[in-house]
């Protein structure tokens, strides 16, 4: 995960709980939002917690880039100075978490903690749809295949060639690919019921730290 803040104190502490804490994380910290920014660009990290407001470059500027890199990656913000206006900006622009300095420990932990869990969701997502996808073509191009050998008009070209041809497809291909497309359209069903079990803790995490977001900041307001 990404650790961004221009606080060289704040950094190295976080760094040093966040290692403590959750000690199979690999915890990357940056104090130029720049320089997080061209490593994000070329390294894929599974959570970025950045702070709001920095010299360089403020957090919302960040999250916006960050989002347009890997939309997928979940950005959590940190910040002692928000108001709740800025904190609904900064949930409407994709943030998966707003956390008010200072914090607690276990609070921020579990932002964190869940921030990579929906990460892990996303990504497994994001595989079923591509092999959902490529089931798809996989059908299209079988569908295609058995339309033309059965609406091939029968003439002496099309003799000659169904002889130089029958090697590769005769009556037992087709029905070797017709039990294929069987197979993959039982396959895609069974993908697709996957799928929507991956996708629905993946929006409901959202929805959850969404809602826990602007509550504590308005609570905290009160």
């Amino acid at each position: 995960m990404m650790l961004v803040d221009d606080d060289p104190c704040l950094l190295a502490g976080l760094t040093d709980m966040l290692q403590f804490r959750l000690p199979h994380v690999r915890v990357t910290p940056f104090d130029s939002p720049w320089a997080a920014l061209a490593r994000f660009k070329t390294t894929e990290f599974a959570t970025v917690v950045t702070d709001l407001r920095m010299k360089e470059l403020d957090g919302l500027a960040l999250l916006r880039q960050a989002h347009a890199i890997r939309p997928r990656v979940p950005v959590i913000m940190m910040s002692g100075h928000a108001e709740r206006a800025v904190v609904i900006d900064a949930m409407s622009m994709g943030a998966f978490d707003v956390l008010r300095k200072p914090f607690d420990r276990d609070e921020f932990v579990t932002a964190v903690t869940y921030a990579l869990a929906a990460h892990k969701l996303s990504r497994e997502v994001k595989a079923r749809q591509l092999h959902l996808h490529r089931m798809t073509q996989k059908i299209a191009v079988l569908d295609a295949r058995i339309q033309a050998s059965q609406e091939t008009p029968i003439t002496i070209p099309s003799i000659r060639q169904c002889i130089q041809t029958s090697r590769q497809l005769n009556q037992s291909s087709v029905v070797l690919m017709k039990r294929s497309l069987d197979r993959i359209h039982r396959q895609m069903i069974l993908l697709e019921a996957r799928l929507k079990e991956t996708e629905r803790p993946l929006l409901t995490a959202w929805q959850e730290a969404h809602r826990w977001a602007i509550y504590r900041f308005t609570d905290q307001a009160t």
